[in-house]
């Protein structure tokens, strides 16, 4: 059966650099904080996610700002769909997310994770393999470079699955379309057509404009308070919408 074209969009080159790259470097190979005075009596943020914590015998690195920014995510998720097998996680991917400045620093970040079984054989990604060696693995980047790994890790995650949901629609519909003729059954036909566009949409929507059509979502769905009726009006008289939506009046 013939598999739903994949979409492609165009490459991305990895964002401009604001300043040069001694700059750059001098900034990104900071040492290490130093180990907090009292380890034992040092209480780690709530594990969840992000928010987890990863230990090291000399630090502890937290995860609450270790989240890309959208136009980080859209960068990552456009070079992603410009390759082949856009599930797969490019070696280059930390370069492109700026976490690293070399090409090669981002494919010894990506080995790393491979050999520590974070990154699979087949490209996906396990979260679950992160342990609490993952600060000295990476002891040649900063701390916030590795925040920003992590972060990268667990939102690939979710998009992976994401996609692999897409395009299990995506072959799906392209199954039902190889397996009827358009004379059959025009409506469905041109449903189905209809349905493998939405899906093809859906692929290509940035991350950014995902979040900003779940904002505006959020926003129009405030439900509407109860106001009850004025002194003196009758029971029997039913609360009616006015145009403020937030409050009822009697009518």
């Amino acid at each position: 059966m013939q598999a739903v074209r994949r979409l492609s969009l165009p490459f991305v080159q990895p964002l401009a650099r604001l300043f040069n790259h001694e700059e750059l470097d001098s900034v990104h190979r900071e040492s290490l904080p130093p180990p907090p005075e009292n380890p034992a009596t040092t209480t780690p943020p709530a594990s969840s996610n992000l928010n987890q914590v990863v230990s090291h015998p000399t630090t502890v690195i937290s995860t609450t700002d270790a989240d890309l920014p959208l136009l980080l995510q859209d960068a990552v998720y456009i070079y992603q769909l410009s390759h082949p097998s856009p599930l797969k996680l490019s070696p280059l991917a930390f370069h492109t997310a700026d976490i690293v400045w070399r090409y090669k620093d981002s494919e010894r970040v990506y080995n790393i994770l491979q050999k520590r079984g974070i990154i699979t054989p087949q490209g996906g990604i396990r979260t679950a393999a992160i342990s609490n060696k993952f600060a000295h693995q990476f002891a040649f980047l900063s701390a916030f470079a590795q925040r920003r790994i992590i972060g990268l890790l667990f939102w690939w995650e979710e998009e992976e699955q994401r996609l692999k949901h897409l395009y299990q629609q995506g072959d799906d519909i392209f199954e039902a379309l190889n397996g009827m003729e358009e004379s059959q059954d025009r409506a469905m036909f041109n449903m189905l057509q209809i349905e493998l566009e939405r899906v093809k949409m859906l692929i290509k929507q940035k991350p950014s404009i995902r979040c900003s059509d779940t904002a505006s979502a959020r926003k129009h769905e405030q439900l509407p308070a109860y106001a009850p009726p004025p002194p003196g009006s009758s029971r029997e008289q039913l609360p009616m919408f006015t145009e403020d939506p937030a409050t009822f009046v009697a009518g």
